[in-house]
């Protein structure tokens, strides 16, 4: 098979020297349909892209420090999170299109609502890069999880409610650079490592793996398929297709068709999901027919560098490629046919030139009007996001100090928003940052606050809470400030009479709980005897 070279990002074809199949025919003929091209040059290398499966399909691409959410049809930036010490990774968008998930090399992995670009969700578990950050599909029948996977050789699964994890898998000897969620089986999870292995989890027995899979590489993506009856693992220059059902230690089949590493894996057609498409460091995107178990190669795109993510829309219309240069590749089809474009702008020129005696323009004239039109009828439709709290504002840039201040600093304070300020402390495991190191008179404030409503029912659990982790923080310091040591003072004697309080309601309490109970007593005797009076 000829490959003839040809410019960055366009199509390449098998010719047998008699003809070309009709098959690849058409497979080339719906490729060559991604008329527009968009390079994009990021700063650092394109690690992972993600698309949302809901409309209108905005992707997510992982570069450097940041997760930028982009739109297809205009190829804009629409959100940045940027809250990563460092190389973020996976920024992973859920089913609802309204949560980010994404994990950085400092092993840690966050939760952000993409209206606010809050961080809803911080979990440290791991200690060392995490690459794979994804939540469990929409088809799952279990409760919202996250699944992680790291170079601590562990693949992981959280609770996405409350963050707390829920299993962990070990039995890997190496990094774990992939894990994927079973879309038919809540309960199943596939990883490659770079141990070569890929290995089929069961949440219900972590101690070891169901099924193991030799690759013979080190593994950099594993794809299953929707059905849960097959798994494709990449690495090395090879691609395998593994059954999932029959569970051969023998691969179906084995894809040689790269001369470098394959780094990324999509299926080609979500339709029916009879393509799969793969994409490596030599540079080019081959598309395999899937149908009639051939694995055949239908289509081949060149690319100018070496190629690390790869993704596919949910609609089939945008095709985006990422490079360790940080060139990001945006192909598309036109969001209106070009046929139907050319008809309606030819009426209205047609209208225009009844009623004023104009000329018909060229095509190309034709088209552009309407593209301009586009453009800013696209540009009226931007939602205007509110605007934020100070506290919520200083939050977003981890003055978590500061942010507590300022809720503390209302001329009225609500102690329900200076509560939910705390929770939200503690969710992003900032709560001894935001408490420690003050002075007299901020110690002084936050003392108060503490004293005033621990004895209310509505939230002195949480208020004693975090009582606690400030006297474990200034434990050492008391008895150096009267003010401090006076304000503890009254928070001890408000304690005791709450308690005297709460003492004196239990004896109360049960007090009348004997005095109904003898009432009831005393009525059921009554009542016992007026009934064998009257049946003397």
């Amino acid at each position: 098979m000829d490959y003839a070279p040809i410019a960055s990002g366009k199509a390449v074809y098998a010719n047998t020297g008699a003809g070309k199949n009709k098959a690849v025919k058409d497979e080339a003929r719906f490729w060559k349909e991604f008329k527009t091209t968009t390079f994009i040059k990021n700063y650092a290398a394109v690690t992972d892209l993600y698309f949302s499966p809901t409309a209108p399909h905005r992707f997510a691409v992982s570069s450097g420090s940041r997760v930028q959410i982009y739109t297809p049809r205009t190829v804009k930036v629409v959100k940045t999170v940027s809250r990563f010490k460092e190389t973020a990774r996976s920024g992973h968008i859920r089913h609802d299109g309204k949560l980010l998930v994404a994990g950085d090399d400092a092993g840690s992995v966050q939760v952000f609502d993409l209206a606010s670009r809050a961080i809803l969700r911080a979990i440290g578990d791991h200690d060392q890069p995490v690459h794979t950050t994804l939540f469990s599909p929409a088809s799952a029948s279990a409760s919202p999880q996250i699944l992680t996977s790291s170079d601590d050789g562990t693949v992981r699964t959280f609770d996405l409610a409350t963050a707390e994890p829920l299993s962990t898998f070990s039995d890997h000897a190496d990094y774990v650079r992939t894990a994927s969620f079973v879309p038919s089986n809540s309960n199943l999870y596939l990883s490659g490592s770079y141990d070569g292995t890929v290995k089929l989890w069961d949440s219900r027995d972590t101690t070891t793996s169901t099924m193991t899979f030799d690759h013979g590489y080190p593994v950099e993506k594993v794809l299953i398929h929707p059905s849960g009856t097959m798994a494709v693992s990449a690495g090395g220059p090879l691609v395998k297709i593994w059954d999932l059902v029959a569970g051969s230690s023998r691969p179906l089949k084995a894809l040689s068709n790269h001369q470098k590493t394959v780094t990324s894996l999509c299926w080609g057609d979500h339709t029916d999901y009879s393509k799969l498409m793969s994409a490596g460091l030599d540079g080019l995107v081959k598309v395999y027919q899937v149908t009639g178990g051939q694995w055949k190669v239908g289509h081949t795109m060149r690319y100018g560098g070496q190629i690390l993510s790869m993704a596919l829309s949910p609609n089939d219309s945008t095709l985006v490629v990422g490079s360790a240069d940080g060139t990001l590749s945006v192909r598309s089809k036109p969001s209106i046919p070009v046929t139907t474009v050319k008809s309606r702008a030819s009426k209205k020129i047609a209208a225009a030139k009844a009623k004023e005696g104009t000329t018909i323009l060229s095509d190309k004239a034709i088209e552009r009007p309407l593209e301009i039109t586009y453009r800013s009828s696209t540009a009226q439709t931007r939602r205007k996001l509110p605007k934020l709290k100070e506290w919520d504002r200083l939050l977003r840039v981890f003055r978590f100090a500061d942010a507590l201040d300022a809720v503390l600093d209302q001329p009225s304070v609500n102690p329900k928003i200076v509560v939910e300020v705390l929770n939200e402390l503690k969710k992003m495991n900032s709560l001894k940052q935001a408490l420690g190191g003050r002075n007299d008179r901020d110690l002084l404030r936050i003392v108060k606050f503490c004293t005033k409503q621990v004895t209310d029912p509505r939230w002195g659990d949480q208020v004693a809470e975090y009582l606690q982790v400030v006297i474990d923080l200034y434990e050492r310091v008391l008895g150096q400030s009267p003010v401090i040591d006076q304000a503890f003072q009254s928070l001890s004697m408000k304690i005791k009479e709450e308690m005297k309080f709460q003492a004196d309601l239990a004896r109360i309490y049960g007090g009348l709980t004997m005095v109904f109970q003898y009432s009831r007593l005393t009525k059921v005797s009554s009542t016992s005897s007026g009934s064998g009076t009257a049946l003397l």
